[in-house]
């Protein structure tokens, strides 16, 4: 029995030493590999530095002297940082500069070298590179057939990011059609953000050419079709609004009207009413009049801030008659629509028909510290 124990107590020990020693291997795997990585990380950031230095000036001469793209290639000693690192450099250049020496400079993103690694970044199986190889086509004028097709298939990819990606780098095309798709597809997406939405229609603008007419149908299209959610409709009818598509302002004014239950859900409802105020419809005044009669606020708002942008007689008499000393609510909301809207605050308490002046007072001092009053 005793002999027993001290086997255990034997194989205890020898474990506890394996195990120590073990522990001790990954400890110092860990710490070497890390050391290593930091040596690597510094090599690299220093030949980032020294290429960086070594390319602006070779851009800007470009630039300045009107060379040509093949002669920046005698620059390049074929490793794979010199241009990764001159890409970025022309890339910020795009992003500072604009107009004609912005075109001049994105030429330099066409370099084979370059331009090829990307299209095989696009045949890739990690959705990292693939994005990588989207944002550079991003910058570029897209001509290339065999790269847009890769494109439209990846706006349909599950991955968010990617999809996204693949719909920006689309936008260069000249080509409504290959636009027109990227925020089609995109827009039919039930989980997709607004920023994210409103940053692509903001891109579909092609920047090179007039094309408003016939991207104001494509928008149409869209924004008519039964496959786009609510609040995307939503989106895009404020955006096109915001950008000044003046084309579709009567099609927005006609679905502000009409008694179809997609037109009155309230998200579409609060752009088509903000849309009548960006294209200064004043021909829809009688019917936001009537509007100021709805009992939700989140409508209201908007009507209150278009009328009051609108301005006139007929405008101030609905705004200063719904303002009764009954519901703060509604007041302070119809109160700060005309204050955005250039109203004086005097004014309003001396126009308003209610007697408690104090009650009027006292919104208008929460008016002023609303942030949005302030900026």
């Amino acid at each position: 029995m005793l002999a027993f124990f001290q086997t255990q107590h034997e194989i205890s020990i020898q474990l506890l030493w394996l195990t120590f020693l073990i522990l001790l291997v990954f400890t110092v795997v860990l710490l070497v590999g890390s050391m290593y990585m930091r040596w690597r990380h510094r090599i690299i950031e220093r030949k980032v530095e020294h290429y960086t230095a070594y390319f602006y000036p070779i851009v800007l001469e470009y630039l300045e002297t009107g060379g040509k793209e093949d002669d920046i290639l005698r620059h390049f000693k074929g490793k794979k940082i010199e241009y990764a690192v001159f890409e970025k450099v022309v890339i910020d250049l795009v992003n500072q500069l604009q107009g004609e020496d912005a075109n001049k400079i994105r030429q330099l993103l066409f370099i084979d070298p370059i331009f090829e690694y990307h299209v095989k970044q696009l045949d890739s199986r990690s959705d990292v590179a693939r994005v990588k190889a989207c944002n550079y086509f991003s910058y570029i004028r897209l001509v290339n057939f065999r790269v847009i097709q890769k494109l439209r298939h990846m706006v349909r990819d599950k991955n968010r990011l990617l999809a996204f990606s693949a719909a920006s780098a689309l936008m260069g095309s000249k080509k409504i059609e290959h636009r027109e798709y990227a925020l089609f597809t995109l827009s039919k997406r039930k989980r997709i953000s607004e920023m994210a939405l409103l940053e692509l229609l903001f891109k579909f603008q092609y920047q090179h050419d007039d094309q408003r007419d016939i991207e104001a149908k494509s928008l149409r299209k869209i924004i008519l079709s039964a496959d786009v959610p609510s609040d995307n409709v939503a989106i895009l009818i404020l955006g096109a609004s915001e950008i000044g598509y003046f084309q579709l302002s009567e099609l927005f004014y006609k679905l502000l009207l009409s008694k179809e239950r997609k037109w009155n859900i309230t998200s579409i409802k609060i752009a088509l009413i903000r849309a009548q105020g960006y294209f200064y419809n004043e021909e829809a005044a009688p019917y936001l009049r009537k509007m100021m009669d709805s009992r939700k606020v989140s409508v209201l708002k908007p009507t209150a801030e278009v009328l009051s942008t609108f301005g006139g007689d007929e405008n101030d008499q609905k705004l200063f008659e719904k303002i009764q000393g009954n519901n703060e609510d509604l007041d302070f909301t119809i109160m700060s629509a005309m204050v955005r809207s250039g109203y004086k605050t005097d004014s309003i308490i001396e126009r308003a028909n209610i007697k408690n002046k104090v009650y009027l007072n006292t919104l208008v001092e929460i008016l002023k510290h609303e942030p949005e009053m302030n900026q």
